[in-house]
């Protein structure tokens, strides 16, 4: 639904109009750009939309092996790579024609530059720092709090006096550049934040989001499986923290940022606003995989190796069910109900019922009648037509007189979170 969105209402808008026009925080502005113009040579495709997307998460698991190697282990950095590779929300969001691919990058990229900036201190650096930030911020609004922590562990090494207070500047003006692109839609953000308070009582700061967070971290949905990686993760933390602290400060505390943000102001937070915590959670996955090759004698490196890489090898295999059951159901599949719908509607009309309406209309150019979800639904109007919705869209008295009167025509469902799924009712 949000990638067509992107594209209908950003995408297909002129190019002055993408940098400006910002309703909602939708518009991936630097990712609407790149969209546009991989649309603008390719025509528009589901794979041109997507392309900017596929090829910044197909970049994200090498360039993590090769930043990875100059830190740990040549295993560690490769089998973090692997664990992105293998994750299924990392994959989807390297399909999804939004800015979270980047996101995703640009933070793992500015924060080594930084922190190798500081510690080298070579201007080289400062101006690779400076463009993945701009970049990351560009691409999506919440890097901002990454840039912040970024700040944040820079006061304190220049606290410590490690470092020089001009040392600071390349992070500021960083942040100033982040949000200049911003501040035309200051304004359209603002009252859009103060109209979404049915959002945030649907999406908010509670257990259910940390559940789904961790299914994004691990990439995966058995909870056994979700406790032994989080577990895992946790023991590598402790390793990671010593030989890379500022890394793991900075993932720490921009993650605390956003969802104390969220609290405070009383937005809406998806898991994946978090899904930037991805490459940090797979390095301390494989950082803690060592701890069992460690037991054998120093001598054996080649068993030490080989236990490692059997150990690492059986948790990839353990994600590639997840990553399977993603390509079996995709995202939100509007492209095969419009089909349905064409095949089989035989003069019935067609409610849409809820907010996916607009969207639909995208692949099924077929008449609908809309329905706001609000509106209470009588046996008389929906005798006789198809009702095509969102499970989570029904109220309870539509949902009786549904149940009553109409069958259940099908079903789509979604490997992502429980709102994607579609279902059509036929009501005789």
């Amino acid at each position: 639904m949000d990638e067509i969105i992107t594209v209908v209402e950003f995408i297909q808008k002129p190019w002055l109009k993408i940098i400006t026009y910002l309703p909602y925080p939708n518009n991936h502005i630097l990712y609407t750009l790149f969209a546009k113009l991989s649309v603008s040579i390719f025509g528009e495709k589901e794979w041109s939309i997507r392309l900017p997307a596929m090829l910044l998460g197909a970049l994200t698991p090498p360039i993590s092996y090769l930043i990875l190697r100059k830190k740990f282990s040549e295993l560690v950095a490769f089998i973090s790579g692997i664990f992105i590779s293998v994750n299924f929300w990392s994959v989807w969001l390297s399909q999804d024609a939004r800015g979270y691919s980047a996101y995703i990058l640009f933070a793992f990229l500015s924060s080594y530059f930084l922190l190798e900036y500081l510690e080298k201190r070579e201007k080289r650096l400062a101006f690779y720092y400076l463009l993945s930030a701009v970049a990351g911020a560009w691409f999506y609004l919440y890097t901002l709090f990454i840039i912040f922590s970024q700040l944040c562990w820079a006061v304190a090494i220049l606290a410590k006096k490690q470092i020089k207070p001009k040392m600071l500047l390349p992070i500021i003006i960083a942040g100033i550049l982040g949000i200049s692109l911003y501040l035309p839609s200051i304004l359209s953000l603002w009252d859009y934040s103060l109209n979404q308070k049915a959002m945030a009582r649907m999406h908010p700061v509670n257990l259910l989001l940390l559940k789904e967070t961790l299914i994004i971290l691990t990439g995966c949905r058995r909870e056994p499986l979700i406790i032994l990686f989080l577990v895992l993760a946790l023991l590598g933390f402790y390793p990671l923290c010593q030989k890379f602290p500022g890394f793991l400060f900075i993932y720490l505390l921009s993650a605390l940022l956003i969802v104390l943000f969220t609290k405070l102001t009383e937005l809406f937070i998806y898991p994946r606003f978090l899904a930037f915590l991805i490459p940090v959670f797979s390095l301390a996955i494989a950082q803690s995989l060592e701890y069992p090759a460690l037991l054998l004698k120093p001598k054996r490196k080649f068993f030490q190796n080989l236990l490692y890489s059997l150990l690492a090898l059986s948790l990839s295999l353990l994600l590639i069910p997840d990553l399977a059951r993603y390509y079996l159901l995709g995202k939100q599949d509007f492209k095969s109900v419009s089909l349905y719908l064409t095949q089989h509607q035989t003069n019935q009309e067609i409610i849409c019922y809820g907010i996916i309406c607009e969207e639909l209309s995208y692949y099924f150019k077929g008449e609908l009648i809309s329905v706001n979800e609000k509106e209470k639904l009588s046996p008389e109007f929906i005798r006789g037509k198809f009702i095509i919705s969102r499970p989570i869209d029904w109220t309870e008295d539509n949902r009786k007189i549904a149940s009553q009167y109409c069958r259940t025509e099908k079903i789509w469902r979604s490997a992502g979170y429980k709102e994607n799924i579609l279902l059509l009712f036929y009501c005789p």
